[in-house]
């Protein structure tokens, strides 16, 4: 484990010179977790040390995580979390068929891949920086030179910051001055939730989009399905990996993250209480799954997995989001967050 110091002299403000000293970890077990939670809003999952400790355990994509506090006058002002991972662009970009890239790639082994260093999340969403107001402008630029610094540890050809909401772009647009281009990114999709119960969502809406609604959900009354609600997934953790697998790749050559077993296992074993499944099973197998993180107030799909076979006998696409808000209507949760893509079934 490695703990390195940058400091970089700023100035806050005319009157009050500040010397602004950043220290990265890179492993939760090393990270002084009182200063770091300072930061943490527990609303959702993201920043949460379990979180980030099964991310690390997990060792996904070959994953190198980095924990970074900024302090000022040995305060704590700021938190951010990143990682280094090497990635496949050509895969990122779903405008070439998936037979052309390969062809590309068996005369030109390699091509596109680097390694990147990325403030973000790997597999899930969300921004990664937290910042106690006054010092958001000193604190982003030395993070920018500590993410720099982390490149050239990590050998990156690329430094990426995500999932800054559009709300907050002019906070951030200190990172324009240290070197990062503004690009726009896909929209989440997320609900408010005012609802209690399932049938008080299906209530509020429209009798057309009710009737088929209701229609799809007739499906889960085959005697065959049952849905449930697995608190410790661990043990169906291939099952999940496999069925994970299956979704991923029909997103028309999209890769970024690669969810395996051990995955599945670390966030069962690390997010008691704060994660669980909702599982269609088809004659006592996993069908379909939502793999969900239980903040204080959002409820967040941060996987799924579909029986393809079995998809569209029992609509288990549609079913496994109208289960997931089901569950996150009855937890009392104020949000839920869908994720990005398949944006028509979403918005509808």
């Amino acid at each position: 484990m490695e703990t390195k110091t940058t400091f970089l002299p700023e100035t806050i403000n005319k009157n009050r010179p500040a010397i602004i000293r950043m220290e990265h970890y890179t492993s939760v077990n090393e990270l002084p977790v009182d200063d770091w939670n300072c930061f943490v809003n527990r609303d959702s999952v993201g920043l949460e040390t379990e979180h980030l400790s099964a991310i690390e355990a997990s060792r996904i994509n070959d994953i190198h995580p980095y924990y970074i506090i900024g302090y000022f006058n040995n305060e704590p002002i700021g938190i951010a979390y990143c990682f280094s991972i090497r990635i496949d662009l050509a895969r990122m970009a779903n405008i070439y068929p998936a037979h052309v890239v390969e062809t590309v790639k068996a005369w030109k082994p390699g091509f596109m891949e680097m390694r990147i260093v990325e403030v973000g999340h790997l597999a899930s969403l969300g921004m990664t920086i937290e910042i106690s107001r006054p010092y958001t402008g000193e604190f982003l630029h030395a993070l920018s030179c500590k993410v720099d610094e982390i490149a050239g540890i990590e050998k990156a050809e690329l430094c990426i910051v995500r999932d800054i909401p559009v709300g907050r772009f002019n906070e951030f647009s200190r990172l324009k001055d240290c070197g990062f281009s503004p690009a726009m990114g896909f929209p989440i999709a997320r609900m408010e939730l005012p609802w209690n119960k399932f049938e008080e969502y299906l209530a509020s809406l429209k009798s057309k989009k009710r009737h088929n609604i209701l229609q799809r959900r007739l499906k889960l009354q085959a005697p065959e399905i049952k849905v449930e609600i697995i608190e410790d997934y661990a043990p169906y953790s291939e099952r999940l990996a496999e069925l994970w697998t299956n979704v991923a790749k029909r997103q028309n050559g999209y890769q970024h993250e690669r969810l395996t077993p051990s995955w599945f296992e670390a966030m069962s074993q690390y997010l008691k209480g704060r994660s669980h499944i909702v599982a269609i099973k088809h004659n006592g197998t996993i069908a379909a799954f939502g793999l969900n993180l239980t903040g204080d107030k959002e409820y967040f799909g941060v996987a799924e997995g579909l029986d393809y076979d079995l998809r569209d006998k029992y609509e288990l696409y549609s079913n496994n989001i109208f289960e997931a808000l089901r569950v996150a209507c009855e937890l009392g949760k104020k949000s839920f967050n869908i994720g990005i893509t398949t944006y028509d079934f979403k918005t509808s």
